[in-house]
């Protein structure tokens, strides 16, 4: 079992809080609000922490915890720094495959196109409108690029996943599920 310490944001409002948490791979207490604080976090001796938004130093928030069951393939990952790696095996897995798909079926080809616009291209016609547009952007070409910016956030895991890294790798792991 995998040890992770969160650091939760303590400001209060008149009718709530601050939802705004900071996933560490850190396994003391110093190591976490260490590593907080490298992200912009305001730790306090008094155990008072404040998210970067909060604490007048950023406007950039870190992981924020999203209560929900875990899914089966959440169940077998460990952490979110797990997480983030199953992401980028399984998308790394369908980028290859979608790559080789393109290659080999002609749907795909288009003689007036360069072939890293083949995929927008046809799935842009088959979807169509925006979805179309916008699902065509993350062909095998940006997959690959999303699997390296994600291989880039598990390097410094004791400094914490930023929020965006994690609820994508969530989501991509996810989708395992999905089938």
């Amino acid at each position: 079992m995998t040890t992770s310490i969160t650091v939760h944001c303590n400001r209060a409002f008149g009718h709530g809080t601050c939802a705004t948490s900071f996933i560490t791979g850190a396994r003391t207490l110093d190591e976490a609000h260490a590593a907080a604080r490298k992200e912009g976090w305001l730790v306090q001796p008094d155990g008072e922490d404040y998210c970067p938004p909060h604490s007048g130093r950023s406007r950039i928030a870190t992981v924020v915890r999203l209560p929900s069951r875990p899914t089966e393939t959440e169940r077998a990952v460990l952490g979110p720094s797990d997480t983030v790696t199953a992401a980028i095996q399984h998308l790394a897995v369908i980028a290859d495959a979608a790559e080789d798909d393109l290659l080999a079926n002609t749907y795909w080809h288009r003689d007036d196109l360069p072939q890293e616009h083949w995929f927008a291209a046809g799935i842009e016609n088959a979807v169509g409108g925006p979805a179309g547009q916008l699902a065509g952007l993350l062909g095998p070409h940006s997959a690959r690029h999303l699997v390296r910016l994600l291989r880039r956030t598990t390097r410094t895991a004791t400094a914490g996943i930023p929020a965006e890294a994690f609820l994508l790798a969530r989501h991509i792991t996810r989708s395992k599920d999905r089938r």
